[in-house]
């Protein structure tokens, strides 16, 4: 989207920044929440955007979220539209959405929200959702979780670097579960960093 509409809507909607494509609202707590758009030759979808800021990557990505379900999802841009006009209608359509998105920075909340509505079969939410219940200090059950992943050997031939960070958590949390949120506590700092929000 072009500056003009990022602009607009930040001016619209202060308490955001806008981070590899999406707006994300702030304060960011240890889950980034907000909305991004994808833009088809179509119109505009809108999506909730959510990250897991201890899930190391070198940008955000929209692994761990959705779109916007009906009516409110799609955007129609027949014709020319300012900037203006399509940020008032941006704005507008992710309006009554935005506390249930906001309140999935909530680590119980996102857990939650991983187990009902985002698919756990892909390795990478698999493997979020692992980092997630350490954070939450549920190391039996994250250590089962990647152990799953670490014996996989499909993943360990085509996903390499996520294999790694995966052995890297089960050292660390092998030692004790607060070891292991340490580590994921230098990897939420590094993303903190990244987009100008240390803590």
């Amino acid at each position: 989207m072009s500056k003009a509409f990022r602009n607009a809507v930040i001016k619209k909607w202060p308490d955001t920044i806008y981070v590899d494509g999406c707006f994300v609202q702030m304060p960011i707590s240890h889950v980034a929440t907000g909305f991004c758009i994808e833009r088809p030759p179509s119109g505009a979808y809108l999506w909730r955007f959510l990250y897991p800021l201890y899930v190391p990557s070198e940008s955000f990505h929209l692994t761990f979220s959705n779109r916007l379900p009906p009516p409110n999802g799609f955007i129609s841009l027949p014709g020319q539209r300012s900037a203006q006009e399509l940020a008032d209608e941006f704005i507008t359509r992710i309006a009554p959405h935005r506390e249930a998105v906001r309140s999935l920075s909530n680590l119980e909340n996102f857990k939650k929200y991983l187990e009902t509505e985002c698919s756990l079969k892909s390795p990478f939410t698999r493997e979020g959702y692992a980092m997630t219940l350490v954070m939450l200090g549920k190391g039996d059950a994250a250590m089962e979780s990647l152990q799953m992943l670490s014996n996989d050997p499909i993943l360990c031939r085509d996903l390499p670097d996520l294999i790694g960070n995966v052995d890297n958590i089960i050292e660390a949390l092998s030692v004790s579960v607060g070891n292991a949120r340490e580590l994921l506590g230098r990897w939420e700092a590094q993303a903190r960093r990244r987009i100008g929000q240390p803590e």
